[in-house]
């Protein structure tokens, strides 16, 4: 029987067997990718946007003041500045007057002004720029004669009425070479056929005011004949036409197209102050503009400067 020596024997290296369901290798987080994708394009479009807006954006008529005092500031009305050299192109050509106090005279006007363009701006009927609204550097003469557009504007959307008239004086500040008596019986019968003759459509209330300028024998009855023979008028609600209160209600009362009766008006001797027959004057209305929300100009201002704040400086 063999004996086994002593011996050391190695042992097999223990192997670990292979998992059959290894762990997956690291993958990115998807959530991430669509966050940063979503940033990008956020952050692209922002970048366009503001691109196309520099581009387009209309530029303001006028840059903030920050500095009132630097920039030579009077009042602020609505949205307008009211400059200094504004108040000094008021001032150079408006004559003294002892005891009156022009500054604060023309800074009312001003501030007016500005009330009148934004009120018919805001209305739409004129468009401002930087050339006449809201710069120290305005073409103030371009200014003035948008005021006066403007202004019209309103007028012809008040109430009020547009005609003709035509008259013959015989006491125009005194009486013609035939005397006070006779020159109103001229007076009264001229006028008289011609009136006759619009009424019955024969000739028009501009040819019968051709007919007295062409008339010589006037003369005799007014030498101003000619001045006086023909106007037009148009006139706001509550506003005069003529000298003689009379005669302008008469012609409220017409609608359009009709022509009034011959009224005999009234005049002033010059000497004593007293009210005369002066004249003889019919009148024919051509239009009637009716607007329930505006009266007169007047009254379109007032309720507009209630509704823009004023600041001075």
């Amino acid at each position: 029987m063999e004996e086994f020596q002593n011996s050391t024997v190695e042992a097999a290296p223990t192997v670990t067997p292979a998992n059959p369901n290894p762990a997956p290798l690291n993958k990115p987080n998807n959530k991430m990718l669509i966050y940063a994708a979503i940033i990008i394009v956020i952050l692209s479009v922002i970048a366009i946007s503001f691109f196309l807006y520099s581009k387009t954006a209309k530029k303001p008529l006028q840059k903030p003041v920050t500095n009132v005092n630097q920039a030579n500031v009077l009042a602020k009305v609505g949205e307008e500045f009211i400059y200094k050299k504004d108040l000094n192109t008021e001032i150079a050509s408006y004559p003294d007057i002892k005891n009156f106090d022009k500054k604060a005279f023309l800074l009312k006007k001003i501030i007016s002004d500005s009330i009148i363009l934004q009120g018919t701006k805001a209305d739409g009927l004129i468009a401002l720029d930087s050339t006449v609204y809201n710069s120290p550097n305005k073409d103030y003469q371009k200014r003035i004669k948008l005021i006066e557009t403007a202004k019209s504007a309103i007028n012809g959307k008040a109430e009020g009425i547009e005609g003709v008239f035509v008259s013959i004086w015989f006491y125009n500040t005194k009486s013609g070479a035939v005397g006070y008596e006779e020159g109103k019986k001229i007076a009264y019968d001229k006028i008289t056929k011609l009136w006759n003759d619009v009424k019955s459509k024969k000739i028009t209330i501009q040819q019968a005011g051709e007919q007295i300028k062409k008339d010589t024998s006037l003369r005799q009855v007014d030498t101003a004949y000619k001045t006086n023979a023909l106007a037009n008028f148009t006139a706001l609600k509550g506003k005069k036409i003529t000298i003689d209160k009379n005669f302008d209600d008469t012609l409220w009362k017409l609608k359009e197209g009709e022509v009034s009766d011959v009224i005999l008006a009234k005049g002033h001797d010059l000497k004593t102050g007293a009210e005369l027959d002066a004249f003889y004057i019919f009148g024919q209305v051509n239009k009637v503009i009716s607007n329930s929300k505006i009266n007169s100009f007047d009254d379109w201002l007032s309720q507009k400067t209630k509704t823009y704040e004023i600041i001075y400086y």
